[in-house]
């Protein structure tokens, strides 16, 4: 049975990543990245973490991070349970009467479908303008 938990370990983080084809990072990056999450929460089968959601948050503006699952475990809703939990935890720390904006980039068409179906909406919006990144590297 998948259990959910709210914490995770540097080295969890960079297997379910490897697991599915993503960038490992440098143990103290993560360390740091981990302090700076507000919310987590990781999915576990078995004794093993199977996969991952964190947002980083200033109160007012949140931005979901790392939703992963490993290549064995996705499409059986385990992303999608994780990211309800995640949105339920944001949702908890709201003031009554208060809203909270939600940012997230999804990497392709089939991850867009998946946030849809979540309610996110692509950008631009009456309500909002396009998004923009900047990548930056120090080399």
């Amino acid at each position: 049975m998948i259990e959910i938990q709210y914490q995770i370990t540097e080295q969890e983080y960079n297997n379910i990543r490897k697991n599915i084809n993503w960038r490992e990072y440098d143990s103290e990056r993560v360390k740091e990245a981990l302090k700076n999450t507000k919310y987590l929460v990781k999915a576990v089968d078995e004794g093993k973490a199977i996969g991952m959601a964190r947002a980083i948050s200033d109160g007012i503006y949140n931005t979901i991070l790392d939703v992963a699952v490993c290549k064995e475990y996705q499409n059986k809703g385990i992303g999608m349970n994780l990211m309800k939990e995640l949105l339920d935890l944001i949702k908890k720390d709201l003031p009554q009467n208060e809203k909270a904006t939600i940012f997230l980039i999804a990497e392709n068409e089939q991850a867009e479908k998946f946030y849809h179906k979540l309610d996110f909406m692509k950008v631009p919006t009456e309500e909002v303008g396009s998004g923009m990144i900047k990548i930056i590297k120090n080399i």
